[in-house]
């Protein structure tokens, strides 16, 4: 407490000297400083002030159309304050104005108005306008279809509009999405981009009952956090868990086990120790102990998971 107070009374002190400097210098320093405040009032949940200090910045960037930048930044922290607050009009409306921001200064084609538009379908639908939500999905899936294939946005975009229409309900779009995503995939130009469209399509196939394609896929996406992005053992152990789930919600015990078994060794070789990040699979390889008549072991298991539950 006695930190967040020095922090808070320095920051007003150079918001203060900055207010005092000439107009043309004063403005950088002036947001900097507005944005570092309001980012430590949030890390509190302090959120009301948080809040305030966004809308004062905010009126400063709209007299400016220099700091439009800025300005977007304020109405995306403002959306996020008021969400918090569950007013989900308001965090709508700051979502529209911070998309018609974006396309003045960056015109209304720009790969970037797509995310925001799948931004808005969030708000939206957190709201329940399920008309807006698809009016906002409909046209960023038009805009996406503009982008080049070899642009990160545009596979990031399938990505997020595929996610969008499997939580909606249109699991057909959802999966032709996912499969435009992963079928641009480069494997001489690996990137997590490429890993979450491989993911998220196991997920599509498996909710749809294909669930040998699944596995192929889960397996695919385990291959390339290995070979294409040669990561830590602690985001392969990350993958393994992502098929013992799999596996777990097949009910096929065994191959869960191994997974979660290879998920807890590869994370003890790196943690030396049990960490709170390993009680999903301890909770997981407690399942399918249980489920195979290893009783003693699932016991020590779930007494294990529920120490680490207890210290975090």
């Amino acid at each position: 407490m006695g930190y967040f107070a020095d922090a808070e009374r320095n920051s007003l002190r150079a918001l203060n000297l900055a207010t005092s400097m000439r107009p043309a210098r004063s403005r950088p320093l002036l947001n900097y400083f507005y944005g570092h405040l309001a980012e430590m009032y949030l890390r509190e949940q302090k959120i009301d002030e948080a809040e305030s200090i966004y809308k004062i910045e905010a009126a400063g960037c709209e007299k400016k159309p220099v700091d439009s930048e800025n300005l977007i930044y304020c109405y995306d922290h403002l959306a996020e304050c008021a969400a918090r607050q569950k007013k989900l009009n308001d965090a709508a409306n700051y979502s529209v104005q911070a998309l018609k921001t974006s396309e003045k200064l960056l015109g209304d084609s720009h790969p970037e108005i797509c995310q925001r538009l799948l931004s808005l379908a969030d708000r939206y639908a957190e709201n329940s306008k399920k008309a807006e939500a698809q009016a906002c999905l409909d046209r960023a899936l038009k805009l996406s279809k503009t982008m080049s294939t070899k642009m990160p946005a545009y596979q990031q975009a399938l990505i997020s509009l595929g996610i969008y229409y499997g939580r909606i309900g249109n699991d057909a779009e959802a999966e032709t999405l996912l499969r435009k995503a992963v079928s641009v995939i480069d494997p001489n130009k690996p990137d997590y981009i490429s890993l979450e469209s491989l993911v998220n399509l196991a997920s599509c196939l498996q909710k749809k009952g294909a669930i040998s394609e699944a596995e192929a896929t889960f397996k695919r996406a385990q291959e390339f956090r290995k070979v294409n992005l040669k990561i830590s053992q602690w985001g392969l152990a990350d993958g393994d868990e992502q098929l013992a789930l799999f596996y777990l919600q097949e009910k096929k015990y065994a191959e869960a086990e191994k997974y979660y078994r290879q998920a807890l060794e590869a994370k003890r070789k790196e943690r030396k120790t049990d960490t709170a990040e390993m009680e999903n699979a301890l909770r997981g390889l407690y399942v399918c102990c249980k489920n195979l008549g290893k009783t003693d072991e699932a016991r020590s298991l779930l007494l294990k998971a529920d120490s680490l539950r207890a210290k975090s």
